[in-house]
């Protein structure tokens, strides 16, 4: 009779093991290959929990049946870790080497669609999905991206290193031999794409999707007030556009970025022009990416949010229709902080900044302004390139600004190029808002402190004190703030290191500070341009070889 209520007493508690809880015991982000749904936290969310603690509960009374039938312990801890669905030891699961067929009770899937060649994802605790990417996905997962070398410098902060970029650097086994979950836990942020519009001044703007390969996410995090941050990850082997190719993975190269983003932040914070720039910090990211499920493990730079537009899309875009003309003009004459175009053209000559256009300048409702994309700098990407913003008088983009891109690239001729048009870029003109147009040595607050302290550093010393990546960079940074130091704005504007080709060197124009518009955006004051430009390659910054005639009537950085 005890050994019949024993048999039916073991049948229930396995009947209760196989038959309602392990269907909802989800694993570990680390014991899955994809993962449609990452929960965020080191524990399964509510439900699951407690039905794994009756899990266990259930296992104890069975390890104790067991052992007074047998004499013997007959244990299960094998089967405790609720993460792993490896442990799991019954006749419906499989260790998750063994490929697909692991996992299958524990919200898992692993089939492949032959005929569209689409990864299936499907399981008790999610809904059946084909994702259009999921096969390319898995295929590049596999190792289809080249990764440069990685060399760590023995003298990098521990705490930042190239292997962090790397999505293999904390893997124990290999991801594709993993089994596809519906449904893990243990991510620390929860990825969502960036929102493809942005409503601001009445009108929604489609927001720009930037030329890098590297992938830009919304994600959740405690360090913001919103609670959210933007997060940009390199080294994803996947192509962010169907018929992308798959990025070459260099974490040498990104760990450069990263620490040329974090000098900046503390260059522009002791000199007093931290509000001109987003707050960054480098953190991992345990995550999947958002309806491929591909686990991102590795560090990313997280940025503060952004309220505001691209300038490009303030003045050009906007649907229904982008905003009228008056409204424009009253934006920027009346509502734009002065004080910040005057900070932005600081940051970008001592800095050193070479990709300052319309798309890297955001403009808020109140007319606050933020430069984002900054580490295009102090010759890290392009060494031929001292700066070119259109903040900055004398460089291309500004010129460009004031001309238009098909002259300055001497593609027309002054006669065919607009004629008496005044852009409203040229209202974040610095010279509109300081004394006699000149900055000289009469600096706002925290830069004239800030300057003093880096003169009296060496290249290495800046480098290890803020730290930049390079001599290269800290020494770029060490003569641009000893000319504006010494010798005032203006000089190191036109006569400081480093210091751009002679095609690239214009002479001033001056400010137009007011507009109006009436057939189209005009300056409302005398304002005659020199059409002029210098000699040379505009494109390249090099010496003039096409076939037509130079334009140019003057030796670049001779006269301004």
């Amino acid at each position: 009779m005890q050994c019949l209520w024993t048999a039916l007493l073991l049948g229930l508690l396995l009947a209760a093991l196989t038959g309602s809880v392990l269907p909802e015991e989800i694993p570990h982000v680390s014991k899955c290959n994809f993962c449609m749904e990452c929960h965020v936290g080191d524990k399964p969310p509510g439900g699951a929990r407690r039905s794994l603690q009756s899990q266990e509960l259930i296992r104890s009374m069975l390890d104790q049946v067991l052992a007074s039938q047998s004499g013997s312990r007959h244990s299960m801890q094998a089967a405790k870790d609720p993460g792993d669905p490896a442990s799991i030891r019954h006749a419906s699961a499989h260790a998750a080497g063994s490929g697909m067929a692991a996992g299958r009770q524990a919200g898992m899937t692993g089939g492949e669609d032959e005929e569209e060649g689409e990864i299936v994802f499907s399981g008790p605790l999610g809904t059946i999905r084909k994702l259009s990417q999921a096969g390319m996905a898995r295929k590049l997962a596999a190792g289809a991206q080249v990764v440069e070398p990685v060399e760590e410098d023995p003298n990098s902060a521990a705490s930042l290193r190239a292997s962090m970029f790397l999505a293999t650097h904390t893997d124990s086994v290999p991801k594709q031999t993993l089994p596809n979950c519906t449904h893990c836990y243990g991510c620390n942020t929860k990825l969502t794409h960036m929102d493809s519009e942005a409503r601001f001044f009445g009108r929604t703007y489609v927001n720009e999707k930037g030329a890098t390969s590297s992938w830009l996410f919304k994600a959740t995090t405690p360090r913001t007030p919103s609670g959210h941050a933007v997060v940009k990850l390199y080294c994803v082997p996947i192509p962010k556009r169907e018929a992308g190719k798959v990025p070459t993975c260099s974490p040498v190269t990104v760990l450069k970025n990263m620490q040329l983003l974090l000098a900046l932040e503390k260059i522009s914070e002791d000199c007093g022009l931290g509000d001109i720039i987003p707050k960054v910090w480098v953190e991992r990211v345990d995550a999947v990416i958002p309806e491929l499920g591909y686990h991102i493990r590795w560090h990313g730079l997280w940025m503060e949010l952004i309220k505001g537009v691209s300038l490009e899309n303030f003045l050009h875009k906007g649907e229904p229709v982008r905003l009228p003309p008056p409204e424009v003009l009253d934006v920027l004459h009346n509502k734009l902080n002065k004080t910040q175009v005057v900070r932005g053209a600081i940051f970008d000559l001592l800095t050193s900044q070479c990709d300052r256009h319309a798309q890297n300048i955001f403009i808020n409702e109140d007319g606050q302004l933020k430069l984002i994309d900054n580490e295009a700098c102090l010759q890290n990407n392009w060494k031929n390139c001292g700066f070119d913003s259109i903040l900055l008088p004398t460089t291309q983009k500004n010129e460009i600004v004031r001309f238009s891109n098909q002259f300055v690239l001497k593609y027309v001729t002054a006669e065919n190029a607009p004629q008496g048009v005044a852009d409203p870029q040229l209202l974040l003109d610095y010279r509109c808002y300081v004394k006699d147009g000149k900055i000289g040595k009469d600096w706002l607050p925290g830069v004239g402190r800030c300057l003093k302290k880096l003169h009296g550093m060496t290249p290495e010393a800046i480098m290890h004190s803020y730290g930049f990546p390079n001599l290269l960079t800290a020494s770029a940074l060490k003569n641009r703030s000893q000319a504006m130091y010494e010798h005032g704005f203006e000089y190191a504007l036109t006569q400081g290191y480093p210091r751009n080709p002679n095609p690239w060197r214009y002479k001033f124009v001056p400010p137009c500070c007011k507009i109006k518009h009436t057939d189209t955006y005009r300056c409302a004051h005398d304002w005659k341009p020199d059409t002029s430009l210098p000699f040379g390659d505009p494109i390249g910054g090099h010496e003039w070889k096409r076939d037509s005639k130079d334009p140019g009537s003057y030796e670049g950085g001779s006269v301004f």
